[in-house]
């Protein structure tokens, strides 16, 4: 009867193609659970939206995560731009409609509240109303409507 050896080498190659099997298996598994519009990280958009800021035209690239059914909330990240400036804010719908954020301008890093009210809980909503500094002093509103 013949015996078979096994060396190290031999072993942790083993080892080492189980390891990547499981990792990829995992990866697999990750990327197939989301995007079934359950609230379970699916991400939606982008929607392009179109408003005035300071009489200056700016358009507004959305994207939406349902994280609702895995006990997260809806979130709306947006890029605001026109020739003048670019704004960018991640908002946590605090519920279906109204949510807050810290909006930040390109390049400077200058950063402001905000409050996003959309104009119906479905998402991509049609529109939106954003106001600057919410709390106060000053509020400042602009409106947005999906184009």
């Amino acid at each position: 009867m013949k015996r078979i050896v096994c060396s190290r080498d031999s072993t942790w190659y083993a080892l080492g193609m189980i390891q990547t099997l499981l990792i990829l298996s995992v990866l697999i598994l990750l990327s197939a659970c989301g995007g079934d519009g359950n609230g379970d990280g699916q991400t939606d958009g982008p929607a392009n939206y179109s408003g005035q800021i300071e009489g200056v035209t700016a358009t507004g690239a959305c994207t939406f995560e349902d994280n609702r059914n895995v006990g997260g909330l809806l979130r709306m990240s947006c890029e605001i731009q026109s020739g003048a400036f670019t704004y960018l804010f991640n908002a946590e719908m605090v519920n279906p409609t109204v949510g807050f954020a810290d909006m930040t301008e390109l390049p400077t890093g200058n950063r402001i509240r905000i409050q996003v009210e959309w104009t119906e809980a479905n998402y991509p909503p049609s529109g939106f109303t954003m106001t600057l500094n919410p709390f106060g002093p000053g509020p400042t509103v602009y409106q947005f409507a999906r184009v």
